[in-house]
């Protein structure tokens, strides 16, 4: 009975804890001006590649579109290291499609930006090599 009071009082102090210093997060985001501030080059390198913002929260941005033939959609994480970028694509005729990049806080987002394009077009070129 001891052990699972205790076990509830670890899962306890972690889950605070973890809460605590995502909001501490989200506060610093805020205080840049929040995602579209924080990531506005690499944003608009995004929005000028594929589309529009789609949806923003406190530490996450969707950016890209929909149409009947399927999505293309790439999302900007802030965690507390890193900066996530996740592109993916679901098209009824290529299928589903994901490629994911991890950069360090402050890394320079015209940098990211040109990782991001030249992964892509690599990604893009074997995958069309597939259907000549």
């Amino acid at each position: 009975m001891i052990v699972i009071i205790i076990m509830i009082l670890i899962i306890v102090v972690v889950y605070v804890r973890f809460s605590n210093a995502r909001k501490k997060q989200n506060n610093r985001i805020r205080a840049v001006g929040g995602m579209r501030v924080k990531y506005a080059v690499l944003i608009e390198y995004l929005k000028a590649d594929i589309g529009k913002i789609i949806t923003e929260r406190s530490d996450v941005i969707y950016i890209g579109f929909s149409n009947v033939d399927g999505s293309t959609v790439y999302m900007i994480v802030d965690t507390f290291t890193t900066v996530t970028v996740q592109w993916k694509v679901q098209s009824r005729v290529f299928g589903t499609h994901k490629l994911e990049w991890e950069f360090p806080q402050g890394f320079s987002q015209n940098l990211m930006w040109e990782k991001i394009k030249i992964d892509g077009a690599n990604y893009q070129t074997k995958l069309f090599q597939k259907f000549l």
